[in-house]
């Protein structure tokens, strides 16, 4: 089971427990530097965000919830979903597209500007945060559910860069149960499983509805 790969990382030295964790975020962060493809959707506009975005394109059979919250905990699960694959916890927000990287897609847009040192900097910190927060969110629904009669379901993390147009994206990467990869290619991917069927996915997600408060 890819927990086990935390636990025994945890239970070791911190130089290198710390040694790991920043040789799988450098993993990440490589993978979040991509950019998505172009496949019609344009840079998400006010009131076009993440939670719109999921409930357009979540395959049928799946069930969405939104801003839930566990007791006794301060993290907000804002985008659950519950598809064939298993429970899958959605970062947030969007892993942020460096500014500047993204090459013009015709010969009359303007060369991409190279992006400060310091707008790099403060990207990578998000995507590191983002990662951070996603991974949290998934390990406490675990916990949580671990007292209850679905503490079987696997419980996943996906991490979305947000559409822009540009050039192709490298495939989504998958690491200890995480996911990242351009929210276009999620759908796919939640499909993909056995885990759930149509209606063992609509019993959990009304479950989740009657026992999570709100956030």
């Amino acid at each position: 089971m890819w927990e086990s790969r935390w636990e025994l990382v945890a239970a070791g030295p911190p130089q290198a427990r710390q040694g790991v964790v920043k040789a799988r975020l450098s993993i990440l962060m490589a993978a979040l530097g991509e950019h998505p493809g172009q496949h019609g959707l344009a840079t998400p506009r006010a009131g076009q965000g993440l939670t719109r975005l999921i409930d357009a394109m979540c395959p049928a059979g799946t069930v969405v919830v939104h801003a839930k919250s566990l007791e006794g905990c301060s993290l907000s699960l804002e985008h659950l979903v519950v598809a064939p694959r298993g429970l899958v916890v959605v970062s947030p927000d969007w892993a942020p597209v460096v500014p500047g990287t993204a090459r013009p897609t015709s010969s009359k847009q303007s060369p991409a500007v190279r992006p400060s040192e310091q707008q790099l900097r403060a990207e990578a910190n998000r995507r590191s945060r983002l990662v951070r927060e996603t991974l949290r969110r998934a390990k406490a629904l675990r916990t949580w559910l671990a007292g209850t009669a679905w503490a079987a379901t696997p419980v996943w993390a996906a991490l979305c860069t947000a559409p822009v147009l540009g050039p192709a994206m490298a495939p989504p990467v998958m690491l200890d149960g995480l996911w990242v990869g351009d929210v276009e290619r999620l759908p796919s991917w939640l499909a993909c499983g056995v885990e759930l069927d149509a209606a063992a996915c609509q019993e959990l997600g009304y479950f989740l509805v009657a026992e999570l408060p709100g956030a």
